[in-house]
């Protein structure tokens, strides 16, 4: 089947239970997409954040009046938000709808290929997934379950214990500290609950809109807090510090096991232009630092050339708008130049949206091609990749640069390419290793919620990397005591 169709497909899906009257007659894509969509709204809250959404299909306008629907499905995350053209009065076929449909559902149904789509089809469909819908949401809650999901009834507490907190006298801390209690209990470490400001630092953290010394840092064990990278040009590279560098005392702070990261972040952060003293234990050395605190703007990606044939991107995360800045970087530094190879750096890339990342990797996906399976206890979700307005790379020479630090979004980005590209290397230290899947409930108050959803598989291969790690092509360290970047040099040898 056409890829392009394949996808065009996906993004119709929207059908309820309004077509009765319309005896078996054939239904069009419009009406395809509407039904789909509505089955599906039905059990979902009643939030219109979805309109919010910019919609990247061609010849959609918000004067459309499918837009809206649109908008929904990309917010149910039915289908992607793809630079694609919708030729939506054509009629879609019940295998071509039973491929849309199975990127969210697994359903049982005849799906004949060149059988027309009638609404009594629809209805006999759409009582699945509403069915489907239903145990969905059913599996909103906290506790996680051996397999390492989510278990029903946690999270509908902490609900309203939040609710509840907001109309009464208990002691919001206290009620915190409990939640935390029943979090800690999951052992999952990636689910996490932020009171309403560490909510607030966590969102700005995923916008860059923070002030600090710029360095991420993680809390390898209790009172083991390491410095896994300072940001390029930022206070803490200018002042000196290095990965691997473990903080013992932050100002009159010293930290122990009793000191979160969280608690240790606001020690070092705010308020710019002023300064904070850091001991450091390096190569069984104590050495200090003074910080100068500032507010720099962090782009989530860097881009230049090398020799004018070889183009070199840094992502530093794959957050917010990350997609729209690589296809600039691709058209404005790039686009000026003959880029016979590539080399896209995602050391010390902690990951950020698997939206944003499956949207940069259409560029190097055939079109249609599976980019990332994401499996959950209820459905399996399929994210394809769409057609692009540029060319793809997908026969170029490309080189990845990895470390230990590159995580969750930098893995799939870095195996995906190494998975379809037959010219891709992959180049620095085995990867993290993380391959679960997070999102995040706000509540009214102001806190926040992040909890696992799913795992994720490599599209092609289906290769999973939890707590394993992507092995390098070619295994090569930076050597922290040398002003060059070997690991660079390395991929400017490797693609030339």
């Amino acid at each position: 089947m056409n890829i392009k169709r394949l996808f065009l497909f996906i993004l119709i899906g929207l059908f309820g239970f309004g077509f009765h009257t319309l005896a078996d007659s054939s239904l069009t894509r419009e009406q395809f997409f509407t039904s789909y969509v509505d089955a599906v709204a039905k059990n979902m809250d009643s939030s219109e954040s979805y309109k919010d959404i910019v919609l990247k299909y061609k010849g959609i306008t918000k004067d459309t009046a499918i837009y809206q629907t649109m908008q929904k499905a990309v917010s149910y995350k039915l289908f992607p938000n793809g630079r694609i053209t919708l030729p939506l009065s054509k009629n879609p076929a019940e295998d071509q709808a039973c491929a849309i449909i199975k990127i969210k559902f697994t359903i049982s149904a005849s799906c004949e290929k060149w059988k027309w789509v009638t609404s009594s089809w629809m209805d006999s469909i759409l009582y699945q997934v509403e069915t489907l819908q239903i145990k969905q949401n059913s599996m909103m809650e906290l506790k996680l379950t051996d397999d390492g999901y989510l278990d029903d009834s946690s999270l509908e507490k902490i609900s309203d214990i939040l609710d509840s907190a907001s109309t009464n006298s208990k002691n919001l801390s206290e009620i915190y500290d409990t939640i935390q209690k029943m979090i800690d209990s999951a052992q999952d470490p990636y689910t996490t609950f932020f009171p309403p400001t560490d909510a607030q630092q966590f969102n700005e953290e995923m916008q860059w809109e923070f002030e600090w010394i710029w360095a991420y840092v993680e809390m390898a064990e209790p009172g083991i807090l390491i410095i896994t990278s300072p940001i390029v040009w930022s206070p803490a590279q200018e002042a000196g510090l290095l990965a691997w560098d473990r903080i013992l005392k932050i100002d009159n702070h010293r930290v122990n096991e009793n000191i979160d990261t969280t608690t240790a972040v606001d020690w070092i952060k705010w308020p710019s232009w002023t300064q904070v003293k850091l001991l450091i234990l390096r190569n069984k050395k104590i050495l200090t630092f003074t910080i100068t605190r500032d507010a720099i703007v962090v782009e989530n990606i860097s881009a230049k050339t090398y020799n004018t044939s070889t183009c070199y991107m840094a992502i530093g995360m794959f957050g917010y708008g990350v997609y729209d800045e690589f296809v600039t970087a691709l058209t404005n530094v790039f686009g000026k130049n003959k880029c016979k190879e590539y080399i896209f750096d995602v050391r010390n890339n902690p990951g950020g949206s698997l939206e944003e990342v499956a949207n940069i990797l259409s560029y190097f996906v055939p079109t249609g091609k599976v980019t990332v399976l994401v499996d959950s206890r209820l459905w399996e979700d399929s994210l394809v990749a769409s057609d692009i307005d540029g060319k793809k790379l997908t026969y170029k020479k490309v080189a990845i640069l990895m470390n230990q630090w590159s995580a969750s979004a930098s893995e799939i980005f870095a195996w995906t390419i190494k998975d379809y590209l037959p010219y891709a290397t992959l180049i620095g230290e085995k990867t993290y290793g993380k391959w679960s899947v997070q999102e995040l409930l706000q509540y009214s108050d102001g806190s926040m919620l992040k909890y696992t959803v799913a795992k994720w598989y490599t599209g092609k291969s289906k290769t999973t990397i939890d707590h394993v790690g992507l092995q390098p092509d070619v295994k090569i360290s930076d050597d922290p005591k040398t002003i060059e970047d070997e690991q660079l040099q390395a991929a400017l040898t490797t693609n030339n």
